[in-house]
């Protein structure tokens, strides 16, 4: 009985230590979110936020006489099914800020949802910069966590473990 509860305390002072460490590369990394370099990807994913919070992206699109795609008979059928079914469109549309991402860009369309909300005009750039990269921050520590756990369960090693959790951690691009 005795050697029992020794294991737990022993898996429960694992799994401290663990989330000690990842709640320690976390403040780390939550606390340079909006300093290190920005990617061109980042400006543009911004852009994109901020133009569909403006404007409806898939009706824009569809009537966008400046596409090269303008005339194909797609969008020349969106536009008439768009006059004959405006309350369809008009619900795609309310939807679009949510799917643009994932329509135009290459990003994860579930980062662009997480931060679509937090992204505005009334931000500073350096605001809009940190709330674009808030998702991805929050899978980083969520992703350090599920592969320390894996890996006590696995090994039981814990300095194995911290030294993975380290390196892993150590990236502020994860």
């Amino acid at each position: 009985m005795y050697n029992v509860i020794n294991t737990m305390q022993h898996f429960r002072i694992k799994h401290a230590v663990l989330l000690l460490w990842v709640l320690f590369f976390g403040a780390i990394v939550f606390t340079t979110l909006d300093e290190h370099f920005p990617e061109g990807d980042e400006i543009i994913f911004i852009n994109s936020i901020i133009e569909a919070q403006e404007k409806p992206y898939f009706t824009t699109r569809i009537f966008d006489k400046q596409s090269t795609t303008y005339h194909r008979p797609y969008k020349v059928a969106l536009r008439q099914w768009r006059e004959q079914y405006p309350s369809i469109f008009d619900f795609i549309d309310t939807l679009s800020p949510f799917l643009v991402i994932g329509l135009s860009h290459s990003s994860a369309p579930l980062s662009y949802v997480v931060a679509f909300p937090f992204i505005s005009t009334e931000n500073s750039y350096r605001e809009n910069l940190f709330w674009g990269r808030f998702p991805s921050f929050l899978s980083f520590v969520l992703g350090l966590w599920i592969w320390g756990l894996f890996f006590i369960k696995k090994f039981g090693n814990l300095p194995v473990v911290l030294l993975g959790v380290t390196l892993m951690g150590y990236s502020l691009q994860n």
